[in-house]
């Protein structure tokens, strides 16, 4: 028989574990991460082959000394200036002009960023990675009418997550042929050792604030999901077999940016030793 501290520990490792496809793909993604943001994130992450018999001395003065041309970030820009080269037209219908969808268009995640804004951000992040997610979501603060909520500044806003923070998703096939999401769980904020996961199913949202270095819940409160539906969809960038996995303009360029970053070391290594082999 399972003890309390057993179950807590099985409830913390389900809560910040992600499904197979996340453990699969996990390290392929951060590796795109890392291409695509070059500078010191690439640098730390020491894609410089290294030598056989180099000394940590010697492999860190190579590592500052070989300049990273970011082929992936020029492509990732170009196709983004290209998209969105011309303002988006959207038609609204019965919402026009209601004060809730300019503010939306104005600040569409409560967090300075417009529509416009954050569809570019949306569509960056899925040529990264293959695909990104985007959940809608409205806090609840008890209000019972739409001026109620207004008054409190209440309405949808925005969320856009990254495949690295999307632990587990779990899709149903409907009687009609359409699939649903059934479970979608991701990393809502990450402060040091404090992890807040939430975890969406068609009729509840529960929320945990998890403490990974002391192994503790340190709360957890579960709420009504009243859509019926999660509100998370998922954005492809291409579309892979898998479902929840997209491709990433990057796939081939990132391994040849980390050969080139390669060669370039090499000359630089060869040049120098053949001109000064002192």
């Amino acid at each position: 028989m399972a003890t309390i501290t057993e179950t807590i520990q099985t409830e913390i490792s389900h809560l910040i574990s992600g499904n197979e496809l996340y453990d699969t793909y996990q390290p392929r993604w951060r590796y795109l991460l890392e291409s695509y943001l070059g500078g010191e994130t690439y640098r730390d992450a020491k894609h410089l082959t290294r030598y056989q018999l180099e000394t940590d001395g010697e492999y860190t003065a190579r590592l500052r000394n070989t300049p990273l041309r970011n082929d992936c970030y020029s492509v990732v820009s170009i196709y983004k200036s290209f998209l969105f080269r011309t303002a988006p037209y959207r038609e609204y219908g019965s919402i026009e002009g209601l004060p809730e969808l300019e503010d939306f268009l104005k600040d569409a995640d409560m967090d300075g960023r417009s529509l416009d804004a954050f569809m570019k951000d949306t569509m960056c992040w899925a040529s990264v990675f293959g695909h990104s997610w985007v959940v809608i979501t409205q806090p609840n603060v008890g209000a019972t009418t739409r001026e109620e909520q207004r008054l409190q500044g209440v309405r949808p806003y925005l969320n856009l997550l990254t495949p690295l923070t999307v632990l587990d998703w779990q899709y149903t096939r409907l009687p009609n042929g359409r699939y649903e999401l059934a479970y979608f769980k991701y990393l809502e904020d990450v402060n040091q050792s404090i992890r807040v996961v939430k975890e969406w199913r068609r009729d509840s949202i529960k929320t945990s604030i998890v403490d990974v270095d002391n192994n503790e819940i340190q709360d957890q409160y579960e709420e009504a999901n009243e859509l019926g539906m999660i509100p998370a969809v998922c954005i492809y960038n291409i579309r892979s077999t898998v479902r929840g996995i997209g491709v990433s303009d990057l796939a081939d360029i990132a391994d040849l940016q980390r050969f080139i970053y390669n060669a370039t070391s090499n000359i630089e290594e060869s040049i120098r030793m053949n001109t000064h082999p002192s």
